[in-house]
């Protein structure tokens, strides 16, 4: 046995993706290969992937350094990725992150730990809706160490834990919002629609592509949402897109944008009533009223 085999901290991506099952048995081996591809390709100056592992439907990232706005980073990588994969191959992914103990050796292509167990657990537990879970293990190690959540230089002239009482308020608000199961147990995600502006925009450059990157990205959304609920017939599968189209409508309904971009009943071939999925009748008022 080798002693120099040790477990080490980490963050732990773990992802499923939905619906690779049904591509691979369809012999779509170029399709698969484009998909796998933006996962190896997916790179950020801002979190360093020191290891990637994948097999079937499941993609692992490992992440071992911690260092200031990593959290706000790791939100950013999140969002990023989920919109390459549904603009570009028209999927989307579930998973967790979770921060514990690790062994991964990039030369032996091996990794195993108990970070890793809990990640495929959380994923398999929760994988309905089809979220990105962040497990508090992730928050504790930014709780726990203010310098891991912001630089010296962002608090300049103002006094320390404010700022990071602040920032730490405003990260988990803006960017991560929680789900409620079945049995009353809330679970924190990625919110990566609400959010995605920001983002939508980061490569445009006139006002006019920034106005409107965000509606043409909530466009793509709603089409690749609605061509899986045509395609699949399997009701497990179809599930997870039923609450893609009721969080794709809620994120509507959350920035008052017009009713335009929502998902309605009429396109949903097991719904024959009018309206749109997921939302009240008091809610579709209130988003009518937008146009």
């Amino acid at each position: 046995m080798s002693e120099s085999v040790v477990y080490k901290n980490a963050l732990i991506f773990y992802f499923d993706l939905l619906g690779t099952k049904n591509r691979i048995s369809d012999n779509c081996a170029n399709i698969n290969y484009d998909i796998f591809k933006t996962f190896k390709d997916m790179t950020t100056s801002n979190i360093k992937i020191k290891y990637t592992f994948s097999l079937s439907d499941t993609v692992v990232y490992v992440v071992d350094e911690i260092k200031p706005n990593t959290l706000y980073y790791i939100y950013y990588f999140m969002t990023t990725l989920q919109y390459e994969l549904f603009q570009r191959h028209g999927v989307f992914i579930r998973g967790s992150i979770v921060h514990g103990k690790i062994f991964y050796s990039s030369d032996e292509n091996l990794i195993f730990g108990p970070a890793l167990i809990k990640a495929h657990a959380i994923a398999e537990k929760h994988g309905m809706p089809p979220l990105i879970y962040v497990d508090k293990s992730v928050f504790d190690v930014f709780n726990n160490d203010p310098k891991a959540l912001i630089s010296d230089s962002n608090y300049i002239g103002t006094p320390e834990k404010d700022y990071y009482d602040s920032t730490w308020d405003s990260i988990k608000t803006s960017f991560f919002s929680t789900y409620t199961d079945i049995k009353g147990i809330e679970h924190t995600y990625c919110d990566y629609l609400f959010n995605g502006l920001g983002f939508a925009s980061s490569k445009m450059e006139t006002y006019k592509e920034i106005n409107d990157a965000y509606p043409k990205l909530l466009q793509e959304h709603k089409s690749v949402i609605m061509r899986c609920l045509a395609y699949y017939n399997d009701d497990s599968i179809l599930s997870k897109y039923y609450w893609l189209a009721r969080y794709h409508n809620r994120t509507i309904l959350r920035h008052m944008i017009n009713s335009s971009f929502l998902i309605n009943n009429n396109s949903i071939k097991s719904l024959l009533i009018e309206g749109y999925y997921g939302l009240t009748e008091e809610e579709i008022k209130v988003v009518e009223r937008k146009g």
